[in-house]
């Protein structure tokens, strides 16, 4: 068995909105972030390389975005957006003409500092001798302006078109996210600080990345939850707690059950929607969580 590999580094950049858009949830300052990717040989970037490699790249948004699932073809690949919160993003590297399956990158977007980057390093098996002589380009002698590479190495081209990244920002009603947390867990929370529309419906790819079952209205699962009268609370405690795994953001405190409904998988959150199906639905405040919070519009950032 032969192996080949390629590394590629990924930058994310955010700041801070001022001005007369600037705004806050919770304390959490609204940002711009963007992301772009590069080939990388040793500590070389290679740019170019990536639009002989690719394809094109999907970016799969926390699902509470507005149209989470973006495509993009025109090397370096860049998303921009905007929003106050932080989550795990997949990017899925598309080869060109199948000459791998796709590689899918779990990436943390976060605020921690205004850049960084990542290394990520795809690992090939038994590549075909197409794929070695892409991997074994240096810097392409001509990249065309449709996305084109003619190379000394390689006779053949691959070809590329430009599809616009949709505008990051628009007004929202509501997001499911949980109460209790600390401002850490809530910037990681279900709730990204992004655009979304009530009822908004969830392409399969966006669903199948977050394991968010076909027909499963994770807002309406949030608005029953919310619910909940004591006893039927503590029933929904003990289905979590049966369920639960190092993979999920679950957390109790003080006797109360705080998690991110978007981190539970399908299996989980199956179970959530038929007990949810079944209880009543009769009004009584708890603290418990998970809740929906609304947001007032007016408070929002501004394009």
């Amino acid at each position: 068995m032969t192996e080949a590999s390629q590394d590629i580094r990924i930058t994310c950049q955010n700041s801070i909105i001022k001005g007369a858009s600037a705004t806050s949830v919770d304390g959490h300052p609204w940002r711009t972030w963007k992301i772009k990717l590069v080939a990388m040989d040793g500590n070389k970037e290679k740019k170019g390389k990536l639009t002989a490699l690719l394809d094109n790249v999907e970016y799969i948004l926390h699902p509470t975005f507005e149209n989470p699932h973006r495509v993009t073809t025109k090397e370096p690949y860049v998303l921009q957006e905007k929003g106050w919160g932080e989550f795990d993003m997949r990017i899925v590297l598309n080869f060109a003409h199948k000459l791998a399956d796709p590689e899918t990158i779990l990436f943390d977007l976060n605020f921690t500092q205004p850049s960084y980057t990542v290394n990520h390093r795809v690992v090939f098996q038994n590549p075909s001798p197409e794929l070695e002589d892409l991997l074994a380009l240096d810097v392409p002698a001509d990249v065309s302006s449709n996305g084109s590479i003619h190379s000394k190495k390689r006779r053949s081209s691959t070809s590329s078109s430009s599809v616009k990244t949709p505008q990051a920002y628009s007004e929202h009603d509501s997001v499911p996210y949980l109460s209790g947390m600390s401002d850490e867990s809530q910037r990681k929370s279900g709730s990204s600080g992004s655009s979304v529309k009530r009822g908004m419906p969830l392409d399969a790819e966006t669903r199948r990345a977050w394991g968010i079952p076909e027909g499963l209205d994770m807002m309406e699962l949030a608005r029953r939850l919310t619910h909940m009268t004591e006893d039927q609370a503590e029933e929904f405690h003990e289905i979590v707690k049966q369920s639960m795994t190092d993979d999920m953001a679950i957390e109790e405190k003080e006797g109360e059950l705080v998690l991110e409904l978007y981190s539970l998988g399908p299996t989980l959150l199956n179970r959530l929607w038929e007990y949810s199906e079944k209880i009543s639905v009769s009004y009584n405040p708890l603290s418990i969580s998970p809740h929906i919070n609304t947001y007032d519009q007016d408070s929002e950032a501004e394009d």
